[in-house]
């Protein structure tokens, strides 16, 4: 609730209410009226009690069901009477990034800013091989290479560990679906985390 409710201010919007589910459509269904996005986090996925229609309330369109992003494959957008509800997964990492790569583009849309990620681009050479899963474009969190000026190392961690990895990263580079990685000395694009910096390209 509480990273939600940030990132949701960060881009523009104004958070009505934080509440927890009863997990049926029902408790869903009382947040439409007067919601632009409702963003529900947990109760989809492949793990036990997950669910996609459970907790979408009744006469939903499910627009998308599943994205091929790794972490937050699970992500889904639906929409009721005008209103978007984005399925965010329940782990904190995945969580994190479906808002950043696909709910948080709606945020910025709905207030009629850049839907393009809020933060600076910039090219850094990778000291390390970044490995990635073809299907599926891959998030790797990386930071910079004090040995090494202008280049970043990619952050290990697993699925369920990467909240830590984003907290302790300077940026992140996200590995294209048809990409298998790229070798140690290549040049990766990077978005920063950069507080207060918007969104700048640099391709150089």
């Amino acid at each position: 609730g509480p990273m939600l409710r940030a990132l949701a201010e960060r881009d523009g919007g104004a958070v009505a209410e934080v509440d927890h589910l009863d997990r049926g459509p029902a408790s869903a269904a009382d947040l439409i009226a007067g919601s632009d996005l409702i963003l529900i986090a947990g109760g989809i996925g492949d793990g036990p009690g997950a669910t996609v229609g459970g907790v979408l309330p009744g006469g939903a369109e499910m627009a998308i069901r599943g994205v091929a992003i790794e972490p937050g494959r699970e992500t889904c957008l639906a929409r009721r009477e005008g209103t978007v509800v984005a399925l965010l997964p329940g782990l904190p990492a995945a969580c994190f990034w479906s808002y950043e790569l696909v709910a948080g583009r709606v945020v910025r849309c709905l207030g009629g800013r850049d839907p393009g990620m809020p933060y600076p681009l910039r090219r850094f050479r990778t000291t390390r091989k970044i490995v990635s899963t073809l299907g599926f474009a891959e998030i790797v969190p990386v930071r910079f290479d004090a040995s090494d000026d202008g280049a970043v190392v990619p952050l290990p961690g697993g699925r369920s560990s990467r909240l830590c990895a984003a907290a302790q990263a300077d940026g992140f580079a996200l590995v294209p679906a048809t990409s298998e990685g790229c070798a140690a000395g290549s040049m990766v694009a990077v978005w920063l985390f950069e507080p207060g910096a918007g969104r700048d390209a640099d391709h150089g």
